[in-house]
């Protein structure tokens, strides 16, 4: 659990860093964005496919952060709430994001890349 703390305290760090380095606060407040959010269900079910991947209730928290020029980082991380072992079930997962996305002439276009962290 230990090394769990340090990967998600690493994350939001990186997520996070250089929010004012080389700027001015006013510049930075204008070109740097945070989206934080947490919820709480009564089981971990994908959102795409409907598939219930854990059966239990389960804490989500997602936090994405835009760099500006259309660059994004994005942190999502699953938990039960029952208590169980962080490596004996898919109520546990943790996904780190990186992409672009900009709009060109009506068109959005988004590309970017994911890690996931599943202890199965």
């Amino acid at each position: 659990m230990g090394n769990r703390k340090k990967v998600l305290g690493l994350a939001l760090l990186v997520l996070s860093f250089g929010s004012a380095v080389g700027q001015s606060p006013d510049a930075s407040a204008k070109k740097k964005r945070h989206h934080f959010e947490v919820s709480v269900g009564s089981a971990y079910v994908g959102r795409a496919i409907g598939f219930v991947f854990y059966d239990k209730p389960v804490v989500q928290v997602s936090l994405t952060r835009d760099w500006g020029a259309g660059f994004y980082t994005g942190l999502w991380q699953s938990q039960p709430l029952d208590g169980s072992a962080w490596w004996s079930n898919f109520g546990y997962e943790t996904d780190f994001t990186v992409g672009w996305a900009k709009g060109f002439k009506g068109i959005d276009f988004d590309s970017g890349s994911g890690l996931f962290l599943d202890p199965q």
